[in-house]
């Protein structure tokens, strides 16, 4: 796949597989956006990390888990995404009044 001019696929530039996601899913290839999705965020990009926590908490574009919600939202906010340590803060709170499982 290219993105500006560049070949990409198979490159490890987070950034790259990371504006590749949002390509792919304004032109609603789910598959292929998840694809690319997950390569940023195992690539280490904080806000690949946070997306991956988002779409395991909606749901929409993977099967809902919150565990492996958390488990994005926790990465991203170990490398100070701000916007996933406070998420990963409501969900800590809620998880604990019992609304998750």
């Amino acid at each position: 796949m290219e993105i500006k001019g560049r070949n990409i696929a198979g490159h490890d530039d987070a950034d790259a597989q990371y504006q590749l996601y949002f390509d792919c899913r304004d032109r609603g290839e789910n598959v292929e956006c998840i694809k690319w999705l997950r390569k940023a965020a195992r690539n280490g990009l904080p806000d690949a990390e946070y997306e991956m926590g988002f779409v395991y908490e909606d749901g929409n574009l993977v099967r809902r888990s919150f565990r492996k919600a958390v488990e994005w939202y926790r990465k991203a906010a170990e490398q100070g995404h701000a916007t996933a340590e406070r998420i990963l803060g409501k969900l800590s709170a809620t998880a604990t009044k019992g609304k998750h499982s």
